[in-house]
């Protein structure tokens, strides 16, 4: 029976735990990433002031992404946790870094010549501040967006390890977004671009700044999990 089972594996000294989110890994990729955040520590562990500049694309929903629990009466049932398929959505690209924020609403689909384009010609000043780091997008590693950094003189982080999202500190961001927009419930494209940019603009540069300086802290954590996701 299923209490046998259950009984059988916590004898056998086994715990039943709740499975992080991540992307689905590679042979390779805990190494990868644990030399990857090794690297940096020895750069940032020691309180060096971290000078990453983090970027990221995401697509954002009018789907809720608030909390999974909530507070009702015994005898009341909870509202569905609501997850449109088709819902609509934006495209959006973000940078952070220690005194830079940047948001930039893109085209559903991009190439290279539009991420050059939109995110990267209008703030070539704010990119030159630090390391930046982009993920291994085929749009980002293009030949002409790499000769493009190069001719800006823009320094790039490399090598970024792949499906890495969990060390990549503006997820944590897009999160508070997305959970703020969704307490506001948009209906349409229209609402979600407004809200998600006034939203973007409350959060204090201050907050940001340390959630910048949470990464040699994140770094630590998956040396310690030998590579595995971290929350």
């Amino acid at each position: 029976s299923k209490s046998t089972i259950r009984r059988d594996l916590i004898a056998s000294g086994l715990v039943n735990r709740k499975r992080r989110k991540g992307p689905r890994r590679r042979v390779d990729d805990a190494k990868r990433r644990v030399e990857f955040c090794r690297d940096m520590l020895g750069k940032y562990g020691g309180g060096k002031p971290v000078d990453i500049l983090f970027s990221d694309e995401k697509y954002a929903d009018i789907n809720d992404h608030g909390s999974r629990t909530q507070w009702v009466r015994k005898t009341a049932d909870v509202l569905p946790f609501e997850r449109e398929r088709f819902s609509p959505r934006l495209h959006v690209w973000g940078c952070v870094g220690i005194g830079v924020k940047i948001l930039v609403f893109l085209p559903p689909i991009i190439a290279a010549v539009d991420y050059q384009k939109f995110c990267l010609k209008p703030n070539v000043a704010a990119l030159r501040k630090g390391l930046f780091m982009q993920d291994n997008a085929r749009p980002h590693v293009s030949s002409t967006t790499m000769s493009f950094f190069r001719r800006n003189k823009i320094s790039i982080l490399e090598p970024w390890p792949p499906r890495s999202p969990d060390i990549n500190v503006i997820e944590m961001l897009w999160a508070r977004i997305d959970a703020a927009v969704s307490k506001r419930i948009p209906v349409n494209q229209e609402e979600l671009r407004t809200f998600w940019q006034e939203e973007w603009d409350r959060v204090p540069q201050a907050e940001i700044d340390d959630l910048v300086r949470s990464f040699a802290r994140r770094c630590r954590a998956v040396v310690a999990s030998r590579g595995a996701t971290i929350s």
